[in-house]
């Protein structure tokens, strides 16, 4: 049995969703962490096309990037398949918030200008 969903990652930062090599990182680190996981689950990255549409109409709508994840469980029977797709999720937001956490600290030592950094927002 398989139990499937997709969750589309998004860089907050303006300038950051423009840059495809910053979206193949996070996808490349993003792969590498879940490669480590030892459960049933099947996790596809796709780097897409975007259009970020401005909150107020003053500015144009661009076309940046952004990364989508294909996540499934799988389980014998449909219960250890949600449980199985359930804690794929849990390891993605984790691996999400780890590759946050050490982007924030790398920023925070190297930092010479107030920029903020590139943060990661997943909407489900």
């Amino acid at each position: 049995m398989q139990v499937a969903c997709y969750v589309d990652l998004v860089l907050v930062d303006a300038n950051a969703r423009l840059d495809f090599t910053k979206h193949e990182q996070l996808a490349i680190e993003l792969g590498e962490l879940l490669n480590m996981c030892q459960i049933s689950l099947q996790c596809r990255i796709v780097i897409r096309g975007a259009i970020s549409i401005p909150k107020t109409r003053k500015t144009q709508a661009e076309d940046g990037f952004a990364v989508t994840l294909f996540l499934s469980g799988y389980g014998m029977e449909m219960p250890s398949a949600r449980k199985s797709w359930a804690i794929a999720l849990k390891l993605v937001e984790n691996a999400l918030r780890q590759m946050s956490a050490k982007h924030t600290r790398r920023t925070l030592e190297e930092r010479t200008t107030v920029s903020p950094p590139t943060a990661i927002r997943a909407v489900l």
